[in-house]
C-alpha cells in the first residue's frame, strides 16, 4: 500500500483536482494526504464515517481537513463535526432515499429485530457490542440481523444472528 501510494504522487499534478476517500495510509500522521494537498490545484476530501472518534484521526484529521477546497460528507453529523475545522463542507447522503421503498409491505417479526448494515471488514467493531447484546438476549428475545456483502465470521453466542447478503 505504501510503495503504490507513494508511485501515485507523481501524478497528481497532471489533474485538475483530486479526490481523497478516507485515509491514504493507515499509520501515522496524514503524511500522503498532506502530499496530496502540496501537489494537486485542488483538493476534495470525502468521509462518511465518523473516523474522527479514532484516536489518531482525532489528532490528524483536523489539521488536513483545514487545508481542504471541499470536504464531503455523508450526514449531518459529519458536517458538524468537519464545519468546525472546513470552510467548505457539503452533505451527500449515502443512505438511499426512503422515499423509493413506499409501498413496499413491511413484514410483522414475532420478535424485536436490531439491525446492523455495513462493510463486511467492520463487522469486527460488533465485537463492541457483544456484551451488551449477550445481556440483552438473557432478558429479552431478539434477532440480531446482519447486513453486509462478502464472507465474515460472527458468533454472539445465545445472541440470534441472521445473515443477509447486502442489496439495496
Amino acid at each position: 500500500l505504501f510503495l503504490s501510494r507513494a508511485l501515485t504522487l507523481p501524478l497528481v499534478p497532471f489533474f485538475d483536482a483530486a479526490l481523497v476517500q478516507y485515509e491514504l495510509y493507515h499509520v501515522g500522521p496524514y503524511l500522503f494526504e498532506h502530499a496530496v494537498r502540496l501537489l494537486s490545484p485542488r483538493l476534495i476530501y470525502d468521509l462518511d464515517d465518523a473516523t474522527f472518534h479514532v484516536p489518531r484521526h482525532a489528532k490528524y484529521l483536523p489539521g488536513f481537513v483545514s487545508t481542504c477546497d471541499l470536504v464531503v460528507v455523508g450526514n449531518q453529523y459529519l458536517k458538524d463535526w468537519m464545519s468546525r475545522y472546513a470552510a467548505n463542507v457539503a452533505v451527500i447522503p449515502t443512505c438511499p432515499d426512503v422515499g423509493e421503498f413506499k409501498g413496499i409491505r413491511k413484514r410483522l417479526h414475532r420478535r424485536p429485530v436490531i439491525g446492523w448494515i455495513g462493510n463486511p471488514t467492520n463487522v469486527r467493531y460488533l465485537d463492541l457490542v457483544r456484551g451488551a447484546l449477550g445481556r440483552l438476549a438473557r432478558e429479552r428475545d431478539f434477532e440480531l440481523r446482519v447486513i453486509t456483502s462478502g464472507d465474515y465470521r460472527l458468533d454472539f453466542g445465545n445472541v440470534a444472528v441472521v445473515r443477509v447478503p447486502w442489496s439495496i
